[in-house]
């Protein structure tokens, strides 16, 4: 054998040069990615570390993203207020301007094409501006609407006319009003024929008995003095009378005016000459059509929609203080379901059951206020809770719409009463049969429909959004927010047709609707109290949606500063500096190519050269 190097020898030159040539794909790996290693092995020491803060970044650039969304959210519903804002903004201007006039002389019989033109305007402006806002409030982002709570697939505000036309169609203005009250304007009730049994509809006329005036003289030629104060209390000044009995015919005429006390009617038409009062005044009726109706259902909890049952756990004890006319109860959000305009039938108190119009409720849902049409008596300590029951009818001023009852009387109706038992809707109409007809047939029972609706498709879900580990800002804004239901309230009250009693009966009508409609605007825009309203206005949401914006930018500022300085920590673990990679490249380089340079020459190393 001549040759020097042993198998040993070359071995061990080899595994050297292997490890060379591993050296070097890693300063390969770190000079190309600039990373310290392909593996956690490579860095074990503070791999745990590195861990928690990929961990920690990558939650934060999903909060980052979260809240990118959340501010072009923000900001897209601060246009769309804005835009509300200035669309009401632009109205209330225009009516102020209107109501300067003297609207005592928008009256019938006193209107010229002048006067006639100025209300087509305004009223074409309010129906406009309601349709601007439906626009606004129905704005979607990502295909979801914003101004529905949870509802983010259906449109939250729909005014189903095209036209003011065929608003005025609806909301003729003097049989269907548009809503009074908040109650009445986002009511949603709907009662199956399944609950009501049918319905039964009659004419509500007011008569006036002539044994009720005691004795009765007719006096001026147009007028009867009753002996009795009150007589007459019951009837209404402008409308249409009919007395019967005088003089062998029937008197026809509207009552000009009524005595303070009720004793005395004065007619603005003469009384026959021949007139003469019966001897037997049991002869003599006064009838009067007062344009009201009455839908009452054969079951006698037909018009009940919801419940609030008392009990120890949800009501706990009822106390009535006639002083305030409040009924109240210790459990905070007993009384959750009522709202100011809503209708309820109590039950199971004894002096206090019957209907009650509530005129508000209190912030802790513990106490309600009731309107002076329907006192309460004193009765501070009833205890007996499981026997109280709290029905929950229609609100007076809401408008209902009735289907598949008959041809002849389907339609919408107003509702200005209901009776005591709550068994019965009082509406405007004047189309109701005069004795009372019932609709119950099993055969087209099924079919009938009575029912609300309103403007607002939407939840009352609030929903909260989660800026970061520790904070939440609310997006609460619904278009039910009292803010925008005000806004809407005031335009639809003008917008509704008969702006004047044509005949002649409302003489204040202009005024008082022109009147409210502008205090409803302005407790919509600004801080403006408003007995009966709530306080939420448009410049109190517009200051949330600033705040929530603020809060969401500072957040997304400090996730995005400790972004870059998590950035900067994992950077110090994992990667290298392009320099020293390079540097250590070349030294592998350099290391590598004389182990080759070393191998090939210890290969050629024997003794038979050495002798040579």
């Amino acid at each position: 054998m001549s040759r020097v190097p042993t198998l040993a020898s070359n071995q061990s030159f080899v595994t050297r040069m292997l490890q060379q040539q591993t050296s070097l794909y890693k300063a390969q790996y770190s000079a190309t990615t600039y990373k310290k290693s392909q593996n956690y092995s490579g860095i074990a020491s503070d791999s745990y570390r590195l861990l928690n803060l990929k961990s920690e970044k990558a939650t934060l650039e999903a909060q980052v993203s979260c809240n990118q969304s959340l501010s072009t959210r923000i900001q897209t519903m601060s246009n769309s207020i804005d835009a509300v804002k200035s669309a009401i903004t632009s109205f209330r201007s225009t009516l102020r301007d209107f109501s300067a006039n003297d609207l005592s002389a928008y009256v019938s019989g006193n209107m010229d094409a002048d006067k006639q033109n100025e209300i087509d305007k305004v009223q074409q402006l309010a129906f406009d501006t309601m349709k601007q806002i439906e626009y606004y409030l129905n704005t979607k982002i990502d295909d979801r609407y914003l101004f529905g709570g949870g509802s983010v697939y259906e449109s939250p505000v729909t005014i189903p006319f095209g036209t003011l036309e065929e608003f005025q169609e609806y909301y003729d203005g003097q049989m269907v009003t548009y809503a009074e009250s908040r109650s009445s304007n986002l009511v949603t009730y709907q009662t199956s024929p399944n609950k009501t049994g049918g319905v039964s509809l009659q004419k509500l006329m007011t008569t006036v008995e002539g044994t009720a005036a005691g004795t009765m003289t007719i006096a001026d030629g147009n007028s009867l003095i009753a002996g009795n104060a009150g007589t007459f209390s019951d009837l209404e000044v402008g409308m249409e009378v009919t007395v019967k009995g005088i003089d062998g015919t029937d008197f026809v005429s509207k009552v000009k005016s009524i005595s303070a006390d009720g004793s005395v009617i004065v007619f603005e038409d003469d009384l026959p000459a021949t007139a003469t009062v019966p001897a037997d005044l049991a002869d003599l009726q006064i009838v009067q059509d007062q344009k009201l109706g009455t839908i009452s259902s054969v079951n006698t909890d037909g018009f009940i929609v919801d419940n609030i049952q008392g009990s120890d756990t949800s009501t706990g004890d009822f106390a009535f203080d006639a002083t305030r006319n409040q009924m109240s109860v210790p459990i905070n959000g007993a009384f959750s379901k009522l709202t100011a305009g809503s209708t309820i039938l109590i039950t199971g108190t004894g002096a206090n059951d019957g209907i009650k119009y509530v005129e508000s409720v209190s912030a802790d849902g513990r106490t309600v206020t009731f309107s002076d049409e329907t006192p309460v008596v004193n009765d501070p300590t009833y205890v007996a809770t499981s026997n109280v029951n709290i029905g929950i009818s229609f609100p007076v001023g809401s408008t209902i719409n009735m289907e598949n009852v008959n041809p002849s009387y389907d339609g919408p109706y107003t509702i200005v009463g209901i009776s005591d038992d709550g068994q019965s809707l009082i509406v405007r109409t004047d189309k109701f049969p005069d004795t009372e007809v019932t609709f119950d047939d099993p055969a087209t029972l099924h079919k009938q429909s009575i029912g609300s609706t309103s403007y607002y498709g939407g939840d009352s879900l609030k929903i909260q959004y989660r800026v970061d580990s520790n904070t939440s800002i609310d997006m609460g804004i619904n278009a039910e927010d009292p803010a925008f239901e005000k806004a809407l309230r005031a335009l639809g009250m003008i917008a509704q047709g008969n702006m004047i009693d044509e005949e002649g009966v409302d003489l204040t009508r202009v005024y008082n609707r022109v009147t409210e409609a502008l205090n409803l605007l302005d407790s919509a825009l600004e801080n403006v109290n408003m007995e009966g309203e709530s306080s939420s206005n448009i410049a109190l949401l517009e200051n949330r949606l600033a705040n929530n914006l603020i809060m969401s930018d500072n957040a997304l500022t400090n996730q995005q500063k400790t972004i870059d300085l998590l950035t900067t920590n994992i950077s110090n673990i994992e990667d290298v500096d392009p320099l020293e990679a390079a540097l250590e490249l070349t030294a592998a380089s350099d290391a590598l190519e004389a182990s080759y340079s070393i191998l090939a020459s210890v290969s050629q190393l024997s003794l038979l050269n050495y002798l040579k």
